[in-house]
């Protein structure tokens, strides 16, 4: 045996037959026996065994928390932006009801105005008429003093109109002109009607961009559907014209018109029996009640269900029942959760796709979603909805009597509201997104 070995190299040739029957033997000693009962090191196989599934169940745990936090924040990302678009055009509707009762007001000025016009020249004509008869009275020597007393009856008259014109400030007295008053008024009008458009026209570019700012502050895509099937949420409303307000026009006029607080109560009116103060003065309302109302004409808007001269609310109205009005007052969200290469966070992590890949969901198969659906709704339409006389609910028939939505301070009572998803329809495919079905509408979320 080569040197260098130590102390093998001191063992005998028959070293391993020794050894083997050492093994065999009863004597003390190593024995087979004794191996086969030896119990060293049989925990730690058994450690090693419950350090996996503890760290496996851990891992599914933290796995499912990540998933569950996911889910949450989608929901929460859906019902936010459903309940925001809902706030803007609870905001869009009331705005128009304010503005709808100011420009009420003003076309109302200016059917008054236009009535003291035509009052004046009416009551200045029919005086005109008595002062040529006067004339001719007083030419002839037996009726000239009956000529005389209708003369002067008429100045009498002439001076009351006088003090009625400067009364209502078609002379222009120290506190109001009625001519520059009919230009602001109209003006004003006008402004109005401009602004309510600009606000109309700005609620879906808002609700877009109110939008972008939820998908980034919650990490999802969220989608956006009217409950009409309209892709851009806009406010329930439309352009009015002549039909829309001629109710709300005709009965504010008319209260204005009124002996209560009107000039056919004036003492100048009553005593003007030569200038036929009082009939001038039907005509005059008349003619003014029409002005009224075209001059609010376009500029005014009206909720988007409303027929040409019935108020339709979300619930319908009393005369006219459309199951689908509703819609245009709901918005459904629908939000997904971004996957890793969608956002620079990565969520829900995965912990255990290194050791094991396929044992627990990758979050680009996941990415929970959410849904949502609100509406803007009347809080004074909902008071009493199942309250019905003969089939009708009261309010309902009011709608049809007096449009009280958009025009009176019961109107300025819209406000948002989560309900029940009961126009969602939706698909969930593996790997393919989830598809939203709204009445024909289809959006796709990859």
């Amino acid at each position: 045996m080569p040197a260098g070995f130590g102390v093998f190299s001191t063992l005998p040739e028959n070293a391993g037959e020794q050894l083997a029957s050492q093994v065999g033997s009863t004597e003390p000693g190593v024995s087979e026996s004794g191996l086969l009962r030896c119990e060293r090191g049989s925990v730690s196989i058994l450690v090693l065994f419950m350090g996996l599934v503890i760290f496996a169940l851990a891992a599914m745990v933290w796995n499912t928390g990540e998933v569950t936090t996911a889910k949450i924040e989608a929901q929460t990302a859906a019902d936010t932006a459903a309940y925001t678009s809902a706030v803007w055009t609870s905001r869009a509707v009331n705005l128009i009801a304010a503005t709808n009762m100011h420009a009420l007001r003003d076309a109302s000025a200016l059917g008054m105005s236009t009535a003291v016009i035509t009052e004046i020249i009416g009551v200045t004509a029919f005086l005109v008429i008595q002062a040529a008869n006067a004339v001719s009275l007083i030419a002839g020597l037996v009726t000239a003093p009956a000529g005389v007393a209708l003369l002067a009856n008429v100045i009498r008259e002439f001076i009351q109109l006088f003090i009625f014109m400067f009364q209502t400030g078609f002379i222009p007295n120290g506190s109001y002109n009625l001519i520059k008053g009919i230009v602001d008024t109209t003006n004003h009008l006008q402004d109005l009607s401009a602004y309510q458009a600009a606000w109309i026209a700005a609620i879906p570019g808002l609700i877009e961009a109110q939008r972008v700012q939820i998908e980034d502050y919650y990490d999802c895509d969220i989608s956006l559907v009217q409950g009409n099937g309209s892709p851009s949420i806009r406010a329930p409303l439309k352009r009015g014209d002549q039909l829309t307000c001629l109710i709300p026009s005709t009965l504010r006029f008319m209260y204005d018109a009124l002996p209560a607080g009107s000039w056919y109560a004036d003492p100048l009116l009553k005593t003007l029996v030569l200038g036929r103060g009082r009939l001038v003065w039907l005509i005059a309302t008349a003619a003014g009640a029409v002005v009224s109302d075209v001059a609010l004409g376009e500029n005014h808007h009206v909720l988007s269900t409303q027929v040409p001269v019935i108020e339709i609310g979300p619930f319908g109205a009393g005369f006219t029942v459309n199951p689908d009005t509703w819609k245009d007052y709901t918005v459904v969200a629908v939000a997904r959760k971004r996957t890793s290469n969608e956002t620079s966070q990565q969520l829900p992590r995965e912990p255990l796709n290194f050791m094991a890949p396929g044992l627990f969901t990758r979050a680009e198969q996941l990415r929970p979603a959410a849904y949502a659906q609100a509406e803007t709704f009347n809080a004074v339409d909902g008071l009493f909805p199942t309250l019905k006389v003969g089939g009708v609910a009261p309010l309902q028939v009011l709608s049809a009597i007096y449009p009280w939505r958009v025009w009176t301070d019961w109107g300025w009572q819209w406000q948002p509201r989560l309900t029940h998803g009961n126009l969602l329809r939706t698909s969930v495919f593996a790997d393919e997104g989830v598809q939203l079905t709204t009445f024909g509408q289809a959006t796709a979320m990859h």
